[in-house]
Order: structure tokens, then C-alpha cells, then sequence
């Protein structure tokens, strides 16, 4: 009996021990960005990036690197390129960069420098893609800007110079863009002050972020989400109808995403748990998760021979050898 103990202890640890080589780093995903990015319109906890980290699920680690009333110029008055952030967005490694600048570019005596901004936001995509992490990264097209305001935000500089400016630098970058621009052009009534989204606004720039990183970019990654309703939350009745056009290859990669969401409401311009494989990803989420094996025992998601039909045969096999009764002789 200790002999079959014994074996059972030791089955149990390899089962453990072979779980542990598939646990993998999270997927790092950093937001740059203004006001809007930081969640200035809204709730802390209802900022794109807490809710597209929500929606991503444990997979992956999004962090917020927004800094209110930043540029992309590097001589505008606030250039995001000097701020803290901006060199923590470094350090953090990541392995996806989400770039949404360029409001607070459309300011005036910002954009008497505009014949900077399109070589300006090259070199911002070179200096990411140059991180040792080699990260993917994306433009974001900004949100329109829907009248007065009083930080002098000009919302048709932004539609029709600030984002042909962007898709531009990104197509000549074979950047993908994400078009957040169009999912928010009809959504007027979410934002309060014409410049910075509600929490309902954030929720449609959350939908087509989201659509961009499982949808477009990984179709068969295992995600129950990847056809239809990317802005689906449970227990919420959020929703966003969303549609991924893709270019061809060496062209910028548009997603627009619109929805009909609840309304949360208010200075500068500046989930659940779905998983799937955008670039930086190592693999499909199932695989990350379960750590299938090849023979059918999935070996991290059990902690004991006898969940493993297999190994528990193996066992049977020893008890029955071990507790056989010897022959008189």
C-alpha cells in the first residue's frame, strides 16, 4: 500500500509539474492617448482601456497611458513625447501599442505646425516598433469633437486634416488604423461637453478596439465573441454592431465599430473576460488557457491522476500488480 501511495504521489506531481512549463506572460497592451484615453468624459472605471482590459480578460494586461491635453506634434504646446508616461509606456514592454493622439493637435496654434503632424506620427509608430518587445502597433483614429467647446478643439480640422493625416502615416507605415472616428460620428448625444466621451461613448470605442484585436486580426482564434456582437457585455445591455474591413496587404487596415449603448455622463482632450489572439499573443487563447495535451489529458486544468483517465488506468495497472498475492512456493 505505501508502494501504491507512493506512485500515486508521484503521478500527482508530474501531472503539476507538467501543468506549470504552459503557464505564459500576459499579453501587454498599452493605450496612448490624451483626455479621452485617460477617461476624462466619464467614470475612471469606464475609460476604454479598464473596459477593453475587462473584455480581453486575464490573458492579456492593459494599462492606461493617457495624459490630458497631449499632442502628437512634438512642438505642440503639450507633446505627449515629453511627458512621464510616454517613457513608461516604454518600460512597460508591451507587446501591442494603441495610439490615439491627435485632438488636442487641432487646437489652433497646434495646428500652424500641422506640416509636422504626418512625420511627427511616423516617427512615434518607428520609435514603438523599435522597442526590444517589438510591439504591433496601431492608429487610432480620434473621436470627432461636435461643436463649441471651451479648450478650442476644432472638430472639422480633426475630420477632415487631423484624421486623413493619420491614415496616411499609417498606410505609409503599413500600419493598421482602427476607426473610432466613424463609430462615434452619429454619437453626438455622448458627449457632454462636445469634446470627451461619456462612458457610453467609451463603451463604442471599446467595441471597436476590441473588434480590431480578436475580430480582424484573429478570426479562428477560439473566441466566442469574433462574429457578431463585439460589444456584448453580460450583465450589461450595452450593445455595438460592428463590421472589419481588410485592405490589402501593405495597405492601412480600417475597423469601424457603432452601437446603441446605455448613456453615464462630463477638462481637456485628452467586460467580460473574452479572450483571443492579436499580434503579441504566443497562442490561442484555449491553448494559453487549457494547455492541452496531445494524448486528450489536459494536463493544468486537472491536479490529480484520478482526473486523468489515462494516468488513472496507469494507476490501476500498479495497484493491481502491487497487491497481487505472491505464490506459496
Amino acid at each position: 500500500m505505501k508502494v501504491a501511495a507512493s506512485f500515486s504521489c508521484f503521478l500527482g506531481g508530474l501531472v503539476l509539474a507538467a501543468g506549470t512549463t504552459h503557464v505564459q506572460a500576459a499579453t501587454k497592451v498599452a493605450c496612448v492617448g490624451d483626455s479621452i484615453t485617460v477617461g476624462v468624459g466619464g467614470t475612471p472605471a469606464g475609460s476604454y482601456p479598464t473596459r477593453l482590459g475587462q473584455r480581453l480578460g486575464t490573458t492579456y494586461e492593459v494599462r492606461n497611458f493617457g495624459v490630458s491635453g497631449t499632442t502628437l506634434l512634438k512642438r505642440g504646446n503639450l507633446p505627449y513625447w515629453n511627458s512621464q508616461l510616454f517613457a513608461a509606456s516604454d518600460a512597460f514592454a508591451p507587446n501591442i501599442v494603441l495610439i490615439m493622439l491627435g485632438t488636442n493637435d487641432s487646437k489652433p496654434a497646434n495646428w500652424a505646425m500641422k506640416a509636422a503632424f504626418y512625420g511627427d506620427y511616423k516617427e512615434l509608430i518607428a520609435h514603438y516598433r523599435a522597442l526590444p518587445s517589438q510591439p504591433t502597433v496601431y492608429a487610432v483614429l480620434p473621436p470627432p469633437a461636435f461643436g463649441a467647446n471651451p479648450y478650442m478643439i476644432r472638430g472639422p480640422i480633426i475630420e477632415m486634416e487631423v484624421v486623413p493625416a493619420t491614415k496616411k502615416a499609417a498606410a505609409d507605415t503599413a500600419t493598421p488604423t482602427i476607426d473610432v472616428f466613424t463609430a462615434l460620428v452619429n454619437a453626438r448625444g455622448d458627449f457632454p461637453d462636445n469634446v470627451h466621451p461619456n462612458n457610453a461613448g467609451n463603451e463604442k470605442i471599446t467595441a471597436a478596439v476590441y473588434q480590431a484585436l480578436t475580430m480582424v486580426i484573429a478570426p479562428d482564434a477560439g473566441s466566442p465573441d469574433t462574429g457578431g456582437d463585439a460589444g456584448a457585455d453580460a450583465g450589461s445591455d450595452a450593445r455595438a454592431d460592428t463590421g472589419a474591413e481588410t485592405n490589402a496587404p501593405g495597405d492601412a487596415l480600417d475597423v469601424a465599430a457603432d452601437g446603441n449603448l446605455p448613456r453615464d455622463a462630463t477638462p481637456d482632450a485628452g467586460s467580460p473576460a473574452e479572450t483571443a489572439s492579436p499580434p503579441g499573443a504566443d497562442a490561442g487563447p484555449a491553448e494559453r488557457q487549457n494547455g492541452a495535451a496531445s494524448d486528450g489529458c489536459s494536463l493544468t486544468a486537472r491536479t490529480s491522476p484520478a482526473s486523468c483517465p489515462r494516468l488513472l488506468c496507469i494507476g490501476a495497472l500498479i495497484l493491481l500488480a502491487v497487491r497481487r498475492p505472491r505464490r506459496p512456493r
